[in-house]
C-alpha cells in the first residue's frame, strides 16, 4: 500500500498554516486504499520547536485547525476515515507524539457543520472534533527502553507518563499545564534517577551472595550475572545486613582486582561507595561516595570505556591513600551494550 502524496493539498495546508502563524517543519500525507476499509486520508505534521516551547495545547490548536482546512476545503469528501498524527523529533529520526482519527460518521457530522460563513470547528473542543486520540510513546534520546506519552486531558491540564518496555505499569507521572512547554530534559533527568534505582535493584538480584539459578528472572533487557565477577565477589567479599541494603562488600586488599578482572570483562561500573568498620571489625558503615557515573544512559562501547578509564584511575588514588580498614561497594550496569 503507497500513500497518493496530494502534493496540492499539501502545498495548500502549508500556506494556510503560515498565514495562521503556525511554524510547522515538515508536513507529509495522502489518501491510503485500505481495501475493506476504504480509504483514510492520513496528515503528519511536524511541529517546529517554537510550537513545542508554546505546550501541548498550541499543538493542539494546530491540528484542530488543519482538520477544520481539510473539511472547508473538501478535501474530506473522497475519505472514509481521516488521521492525523502529530510527530516529535528524538534525535535523527521522528516519532508519533499523539494521533487523531476521524471515522466516516464524524467526518460527516463535521462536513454538514461547516457552514460557509463560520468556521464551527476552530470552535469545537478538540474531543469534540475527533473520534478520539491514541498517545504514543515517544523515545526518550540515550535511554533505549525509556518513553514518555502525552495522555488524558483533566482541568486545563494533561497527564504525561514515563515508562518502561516491559513493564505493566507506569513508573513515574505529573500533570502538565497545556500551556507549559514539554520538559524533555526534566523527563530525561526523571529517567536517568530511575534508571539508576533499577540498576541497583538489579545488582542486588544479580550479584547476591547466592546461586544464580535462585535469581529472579528480570522483565527488562539485560545480560545475564557475570560468572567472573560473581565468583570472586562469593570467594572475597564479606557479607553485610540487610539494614545496610548492600549485598556485600569488597575489602581494601581486593578490590583492586575485582577492578581488573570489570575491565577484562568490560563492564561498566555506575556507582563505587567506600566503607568504614570499626575497631572490631563488626560493623561497617557507609564513608562517603568515592565515584559515580555522571550520566546513566544506555551502554555503548564508547562510555563504557570512558567510565571504565574513569573508574580505574580514581580507584588507583583511592587505594593508595586509604587505610586497611576500608571496604568498597560497586554497583555494575545490568543493561546489554548498545
Amino acid at each position: 500500500m503507497k500513500i497518493n502524496p496530494k502534493k496540492d493539498m499539501l502545498e495548500r495546508i502549508a500556506a494556510f498554516m503560515r498565514k495562521k502563524g503556525m511554524a510547522v517543519s515538515d508536513i507529509e500525507g495522502g489518501l491510503l486504499d485500505m481495501t475493506m476499509l476504504g480509504r483514510l486520508l492520513i496528515v503528519n505534521f511536524l511541529p517546529s520547536d517554537e510550537t513545542f516551547s508554546n505546550g501541548i495545547k498550541a499543538i493542539e490548536e494546530n491540528a484542530r485547525a488543519v482538520i477544520s482546512f481539510l473539511v472547508r476545503g473538501k478535501y474530506t469528501r473522497g475519505a472514509d476515515r481521516l488521521q492525523m498524527a502529530v510527530n516529535v523529533k528524538s534525535g535523527d529520526a521522528c516519532h508519533v507524539l499523539v494521533k487523531y482519527w476521524c471515522d466516516e460518521a464524524k467526518l460527516r457530522e463535521l462536513e454538514r457543520c461547516c457552514l460557509p460563513f463560520r468556521n464551527v470547528i476552530v470552535r469545537m473542543s478538540l474531543m469534540d472534533v475527533v473520534s478520539g486520540c491514541s498517545p504514543r510513546g515517544v523515545p526518550i534520546e540515550g535511554f533505549n527502553e525509556w518513553h514518555y506519552t502525552i495522555g488524558r486531558r483533566e482541568d486545563g491540564a494533561i497527564e504525561s507518563a514515563l515508562y518502561r518496555q516491559g513493564e505493566c505499569e507506569k513508573r513515574f507521572s505529573f500533570t502538565l499545564p497545556e500551556t507549559e512547554p514539554i520538559p524533555v530534559e526534566r523527563l530525561r533527568e526523571q529517567v536517568s534517577r530511575m534508571e539508576y534505582e533499577i540498576q541497583k535493584s538489579l545488582n542486588g538480584r544479580f550479584y547476591a551472595l547466592k546461586e544464580v539459578s535462585d535469581v529472579e528472572q528480570s522483565v527488562f533487557d539485560v545480560n545475564a550475572p557475570n560468572l567472573y565477577v560473581l565468583r570472586f565477589i562469593r570467594m572475597f567479599s564479606i557479607a553485610t545486613t540487610v539494614e545496610m541494603q548492600v549485598a556485600w562488600l569488597m575489602p581494601m586488599q581486593k578490590v583492586a582486582s575485582l577492578i581488573e578482572i570489570v575491565k577484562n570483562e568490560r563492564i561498566r561500573v555506575l556507582e563505587v561507595k567506600r566503607f568504614a568498620a570499626d575497631e572490631y571489625y563488626v560493623r561497617w558503615y557507609e564513608d562517603g561516595l568515592v565515584w559515580k557515573i555522571d550520566d546513566i544512559c544506555s551502554p555503548t562501547k564508547g562510555n563504557v570505556t570512558t567510565s571504565l578509564q574513569d573508574v580505574t584511575s580514581v580507584m588507583e588514588r583511592e587505594l593508595a591513600t586509604c587505610g586497611n580498614d576500608k571496604a568498597y561497594h560497586l554497583v555494575f550496569d545490568c543493561r546489554r551494550l548498545q
